[in-house]
């Protein structure tokens, strides 16, 4: 009995309430195997031997901000296996706690993909009192920085975020924060700011009032 590839054909269902869990479904290998051995990476990293399932379908426990995939392998009990499957479509579990401009989403519900661009999200809460979160969304990894400029274009604030995954930064714990504050750590006064983003080649600036 040869057993073949396990192929991946659906990548996830997800529960209400929060719940970040990723349910994997894939097409049965033929051969009648015993059960599949299941492979897991985590943010691109190697793939880790997570379990085995006597079913075509396992759930991982996801967390807020990190990116799957898994390889699936058909075996049987007497120790043959098939080869290892493709590996799934990445999958970015991304928790949307304010509902920002993202249509096809309600508050609180996780987010099951990669950004198909990037963006500048306006910032929460608008006014900032005077404390406020910038939150943003990347289609591929780059450097990003946040400058904070007032009425008259002089930069007030440069946060420097490092390098970033692709993925959606709309939590407080993973969105851009700023603290009203600029550069000598003295508080700004109330009026009318402009914050910018650029991650590679791309640039956007928005607008934001702070009040006092």
């Amino acid at each position: 009995m040869i057993l073949l590839l396990a192929v991946i054909i659906a990548s996830l269902q997800m529960d209400i309430d929060d719940d970040t869990s990723l349910d994997f479904i894939w097409e049965p290998a033929s051969g009648d195997p015993d059960f599949y051995k299941i492979y897991v990476s985590v943010d691109w990293g190697e793939y880790v031997f997570f379990g085995t399932t006597p079913t075509n379908s396992c759930t991982i426990p996801g967390e807020d901000g990190r990116i799957y995939r898994i390889k699936v392998q058909a075996a049987a009990e007497d120790g043959r296996v098939g080869p290892m499957s493709e590996e799934s479509d990445p999958v970015l579990v991304a928790l949307n706690p304010i509902g920002v401009e993202l249509d096809w989403l309600e508050k609180g519900d996780p987010v099951w993909a990669i950004p198909p661009r990037t963006k500048l999200l306006r910032n929460y809460p608008n006014p900032a009192n005077p404390e406020t979160w910038i939150p943003f969304q990347l289609s591929k990894p780059a450097q990003v920085v946040i400058t904070i400029y007032d009425l008259l274009g002089r930069v007030v604030r440069r946060i420097d975020l490092g390098y970033r995954l692709p993925g959606y930064y709309l939590s407080p714990n993973r969105a851009a924060r700023w603290d009203g504050r600029n550069e000598s750590g003295e508080r700004v006064s109330s009026g009318i700011y402009f914050y910018e983003m650029a991650a590679g080649r791309f640039r956007k600036m928005r607008r934001m009032t702070v009040v006092k």
